[in-house]
């Protein structure tokens, strides 16, 4: 049983940073879950286990963090992720004040949480705080509060 309880910590610590890596980005509850649950399960394999098996899953948890690490720089996993636009000119702000509550538009990129919209023309940069939200997906404003924008799909 006690085996399980480890192989059950390594496993949700694994699930907790893929999930880190993947869907939540920047640092987060789940990558401190992540971390947190890798610990217990290392210390829980000292404590139930003994030294020899604790020393066992630290070097096996470490190794395989190691490779998991090496196989997503290398792969072509990392690039999907990251940024291929160069940022070589300085964003306009637009005026904020010819928009309104409850005005529709559609997203120009993905917001997760921020990204591109568009209304009337204009292009406007705005999160949305209920869900990621993919490229051409039908927006309305649901707070405009001094430069930011809140929007909502509808």
């Amino acid at each position: 049983m006690d085996i399980f309880l480890v192989i059950a910590f390594i496993a949700l610590s694994i699930i907790f940073f893929l999930i880190e890596v993947f869907l939540i980005p920047g640092v987060s509850i789940a990558g401190l879950a992540g971390a947190a649950f890798g610990v217990c399960g290392v210390v829980y394999a000292f404590m139930a286990l003994g030294v020899t098996a604790g020393i066992i899953t630290l070097f096996v948890g470490l190794v395989l963090f190691a490779i998991f690490t090496y196989i997503l720089m290398k792969g072509k996993t990392l690039d999907r992720l990251s940024l291929k636009k160069n940022l070589d000119e300085t964003e306009v702000f637009n005026d904020l004040s010819e928009l309104s509550v409850g005005q529709r538009g559609k997203t120009l990129s993905r917001l997760a949480p921020m990204g591109k919209v568009i209304f009337d023309g204009k292009i406007y940069e705005a999160r949305c705080l209920d869900a990621l939200v993919e490229a051409g997906v039908d927006v309305e404003v649901t707070n405009i509060e001094g430069t930011s924008l809140t929007v909502k799909v509808i």
